[in-house]
């Protein structure tokens, strides 16, 4: 009975998304409608969704829909087991909220198409969600696909401007190069085991050779890395997130990521099972490297959505810390301590949803009044918007890892497994790596809150440094409103992570047979709660026995009126940082002087400073010249006979014919 309501439910919940994709553009000729239709619909499936993917996390056992069969030997069929309940749960907290958010948020967008903004999200949500519940390597291909194309299309809303194509053009060239990667993996998988199903695949992996092996976790890696925006194959993320809006970032970044972590997780520890140490290796340096750049470029970032952008890098690199050391002691077949590393990282997976798309929810919110990104032209929106300028709090707070919020909690936990792996005595390397490891987590949180002292700072605190800062006023009741039970959850999952943990002991089982999450993984924060009690009591009994009041009035300044050109600027905030790693980051510096009366007094002073990009320089510059270059020379193909199109059509037939016998 159970299981058949799931059914039902798991059916609802389709025919929600498709109404809400298909209905809006019946409906166009009313934007309002349309409007309407497309958020509230992809939000009352959110909520049943987010039903639904708890019911199956919990449930002793998976239950499936068949839909029929799509070609000979592809079925399709939704199963959800517990790591799709994972993923379909945390997808649909998301989504729930977004979409109501986006009730008002998308009625700053007054020339636009809105019924197609509805098609394109609800699309994109349910191909998000049918990629995580399909159980053949067809299906996940086609429903990948669908969900890439579905998110240029919300990349690319505003496409009238050059810097948005520029965005979406990125974005799918660099989405596409990871699908073939992913395409690869699971074509060796087919001719290694003959099926498509992930059941199929699962079963026979064990007879294939240890160098296939491990091609498909390289290709996997690759593919998937590419989405999830792993360094150096994150260039595409600091474009689109910016020219998307708010709401369609938040999802993108809080949940369309983690679609790659789901790939991950599926393909390498749930098909083909343990490998070699260094695949482990390889997972935790990418993780390393990706934490640690992303945040230093986030911290050099003025524009807030790029800035947060790179934050997307930098906590997808520590979710893979956590994958990569459970992947290692699954090598050394220590089930115990990589069951508690993969609980860590899918902690780290649920709590970063929630704090990134509450920030990028934060961020859309100061654009709606003030329509700037910019950190710069922000400034005093605290006493303007205060519940707004307090969720965004909560959620930085979150992102750099300051206890007792939820980011803390996750990355605690990775950090017990990084201290865990440099006490084993398999060898020096392994420990040094585990340390070392430990050493780049911290140094990452460090950064984390300095930058977030310099956006919040900047942005809310001090005078207002523009017109439009201080014209600014609090956002609609529904989009506060929906931000709240994210700062609620960062809380309490910060307080309480066993609410978390606890529950997704039967996913962990699931992955990692026979092996019960002990009570260490569990993280007990009583102590860091007793604190908070008790910083509350003093709180209120400062309040109750009369303590002095801080008498309050302007800022002396020398006797010169304080005014927003004497603030610090972000610039100025992140110049230490941005001179320590030089190395890394490579600054360049552009000084002009306008003068008055040459050449002693000066009339204006244009400062700009940048970071170069060093991966774009070194990596894809000489890529795509390279490709340029080899283009034109076999430009002499082309032509312009059909005949002789239809000659090279007709070889490249009979070359794959040959090759598939």
């Amino acid at each position: 009975m159970i299981g058949g309501m799931q059914e039902q439910l798991g059916l609802m919940v389709i025919l929600l998304y498709l109404s809400g994709a298909i209905l809006p553009l019946l409906l166009k000729t009313s934007r309002k409608l349309s409007l309407w239709l497309g958020c509230f619909l992809g939000g009352a499936a959110g909520l049943l969704g987010l039903g639904l993917g708890l019911a199956s996390l919990l449930a002793p056992e998976p239950w499936t829909v068949n839909l029929g069969t799509v070609l000979p030997g592809v079925v399709f069929q939704i199963v959800m087991d517990g790591l799709s309940g994972f993923f379909v749960a945390t997808i649909s907290l998301v989504v729930a909220l977004v979409s109501f958010y986006s009730w008002n948020y998308m009625s700053i967008y007054k020339t636009e198409n809105i019924a197609w903004w509805s098609f394109c999200y609800n699309v994109f949500v349910l191909s998000m969600l049918l990629v995580v519940t399909v159980t053949n390597a067809i299906m996940f291909l086609i429903f990948w696909e669908l969900m890439t194309l579905a998110s240029y299309f919300l990349v690319t809303f505003e496409y009238r401007h050059q810097q948005v194509r520029k965005a979406g053009f990125s974005y799918i060239v660099m989405t596409h190069l990871g699908t073939v990667f992913i395409m690869t993996a699971f074509f060796l998988m087919f001719k290694g085991t003959g099926g498509w199903d992930f059941a199929v695949l699962s079963a026979n992996s064990h007879g294939l050779p240890d160098a296939v092996k491990s091609l498909i976790f390289v290709c996997a890696l690759i593919g998937f890395g590419t989405k999830a925006g792993i360094v150096p194959l994150h260039i595409w993320l600091p474009l689109a997130h910016p020219a998307a809006p708010s709401n369609v970032s938040a999802v993108m970044s809080g949940v369309m990521l983690k679609t790659a972590i789901y790939g991950m997780i599926r393909l390498i520890i749930d098909i083909l099972g343990p490998g070699p140490a260094w695949w482990g290796g390889v997972v935790l340096a990418v993780g390393v490297v990706s934490a640690v750049m992303g945040v230093l470029y986030a911290l050099m970032e003025h524009d807030m959505k790029r800035l947060l952008a790179f934050h997307s890098v930098e906590n997808i690199g520590i979710i893979l810390m956590g994958l990569g050391t459970a992947l290692i002691f699954y090598a050394w077949s220590m089930p115990v301590a990589a069951a508690v590393a993969l609980a860590a990282g899918l902690f780290h997976v649920l709590n970063h949803a929630i704090f990134k798309s509450l920030l990028f929810l934060g961020t859309g919110s100061v654009y709606y009044t003030t329509h700037s990104k910019d950190i710069e032209e922000l400034g005093g929106l605290i006493k303007k918007m205060p519940q707004t300028a307090l969720l965004f709090l909560v959620g930085a707070i979150s992102i750099s890892a300051i206890p007792p919020f939820n980011g803390f909690a996750s990355e605690y936990q990775i950090y017990q497994s990084l201290l865990g792996m440099s006490y084993q005595k398999v060898s020096a390397f392994w420990s040094i790596a585990g340390v070392l490891s430990g050493v780049a987590l911290a140094l990452t949180g460090a950064l984390a809150a300095a930058c977030f002292v310099k956006a919040f700072g900047i942005s809310f605190l001090a005078l207002p440094r523009t017109k439009k800062a201080a014209a600014a006023e609090e956002v609609p009741f529904l989009m506060r409103i929906s931000m709240a039970p994210l700062a609620v959850l960062c809380l309490l999952f910060g307080v309480a992570p066993g609410l978390v943990l606890n529950n997704i002991t039967p996913l962990i089982e699931q992955l990692v047979p026979g092996t019960p999450l002990p009570e260490i993984a569990t993280y007990n924060m009583n102590l860091t709660l007793l604190l908070v009690l008790v910083g509350v009591f003093l709180f209120v009994a400062s309040k109750l026995t009369g303590a002095k009041k801080v008498r309050r009035t302007e800022t002396w300044g020398c006797g010169i009126e304080l005014t927003a050109e004497m603030e610090y600027t972000a610039a100025s905030f992140s110049q230490p940082v941005r001179r320590t790693y030089r190395a890394i980051l490579q600054p360049k510096r552009k000084v002009k002087n306008n003068y008055r009366l040459l050449p002693y007094f000066d009339f204006h002073i244009h400062f700009d400073e940048h970071v170069r990009p060093v991966i774009e320089d070194f990596l894809y510059n000489p890529l795509r010249k390279t490709i340029i270059k080899t283009s034109k020379i076999w430009q002499h193909i082309q032509s312009g006979s059909i005949n002789l199109y239809l000659g090279y059509i007709f070889i490249t037939l009979v070359v794959l014919l040959v090759w598939a016998r």
